[in-house]
């Protein structure tokens, strides 16, 4: 997840503008098909025509990890032919400057990576499908 884009800080679109400080997020995509050495071809490009849903997750944070909901899940949103539910709603689109792609930039911060794996020193059972799991370390 996270391939999060937000436009500059300097210049909000108020009326998007959220409790954490951050605008709108926003992307402008264009996915190009190789056919040869020679020839590219624009397979689909972000704007009218778009829809979207909240997705399962919820909340993430580097810090406090991802809040995941699987009643959210929408089965085969990635297949071909796939028909979406009337919860599915068209985007929006911004205006200029907004939509030119030097207007966006990425999130400000390096990417998450694994950089260690731990094994759990103890783990306890508290409740029908719930447990705590202590890796001995503050983490």
């Amino acid at each position: 997840r996270n391939a999060t884009a937000f436009p500059p800080q300097t210049n909000h679109i108020p009326d998007s503008q959220h409790a954490s400080g951050y605008t709108a997020k926003a992307l402008k995509a264009i996915l190009y098909l190789q056919i040869d050495a020679n020839t590219w071809v624009v397979e689909a490009q972000s704007g009218v025509g778009w829809k979207g849903v909240r997705g399962p997750i919820v909340e993430d944070s580097v810090y406090d990890g991802e809040v995941y909901d699987a009643r959210r899940e929408q089965k085969g949103w990635n297949d071909i032919g796939f028909t979406p539910s009337s919860e599915w709603i068209d985007v929006g689109i911004l205006n200029e400057p907004w939509t030119n792609l030097t207007q966006l930039q990425a999130q400000p911060i390096p990417p998450v990576r694994i950089v260690a794996t731990l094994p759990p020193d103890t783990t306890t059972r508290v409740g029908p499908g719930r447990y705590i799991i202590d890796f001995g370390v503050n983490l």
